[in-house]
């Protein structure tokens, strides 16, 4: 995976990129020249990168249900598709009530998705709000060849995950 550094403008932000990704314990970072990468993909545009060779693409559904299994086999319980109509949390106990009727629990992991922000709203005076990002995905044709998934550093001001490739 590279993050790239298309002007020297974002050279701060790729620097903070690559701290962050430190101090989060990545491993497997090294800065790139813009000559470096160009060699490897001449019409990548970029006047640093940091490459990341422990990077990969994860299955999300594959991954989600492996470690519902594993959850399950340690004593978890999934309530899915019963919907949250109210919650209280006592000190020690989440008491919930649900459409299919009322659950006790020690622990409570908010997977609510777009509806994440209505749940901690049952449990907090002052829950962060969600906003959603959906993504548009385009096939390329092209005849280059890429073996890495390539990443703009993305500005700031911009919304979601910006303009990408992925394999």
């Amino acid at each position: 995976k590279y993050i790239v550094a298309a002007h020297s403008s974002e050279l701060e932000a790729l620097a903070l990129i690559e701290s962050n990704a430190f101090h989060c314990g990545a491993k497997g970072l090294s800065r790139v020249s813009g000559a470096e990468l160009r060699k490897i993909y001449p019409n990548v545009p970029a006047v640093e990168a940091i490459y990341s060779s422990e990077s990969g693409i994860v299955d999300p559904y594959e991954l989600s249900r492996s470690l519902k299994l594993v959850a399950e086999s340690r004593g978890v319980i999934f309530s899915l598709s019963n919907s949250l109509l109210g919650g209280a949390y006592d000190g020690e106990r989440y008491n919930l009530e649900c459409e299919q009727g009322q659950l006790r629990a020690q622990v409570l992991i908010n997977s609510a998705g777009l509806y994440a922000d209505d749940v901690a709203g049952f449990f907090s005076p002052n829950p962060q709000k969600v906003y959603p990002y959906r993504g548009d995905y385009f096939r390329l044709k092209t005849k280059t060849s890429f073996e890495h998934l390539i990443y703009p550093v993305k500005k700031s001001s911009d919304a979601g995950l910006g303009v990408h490739l992925t394999i």
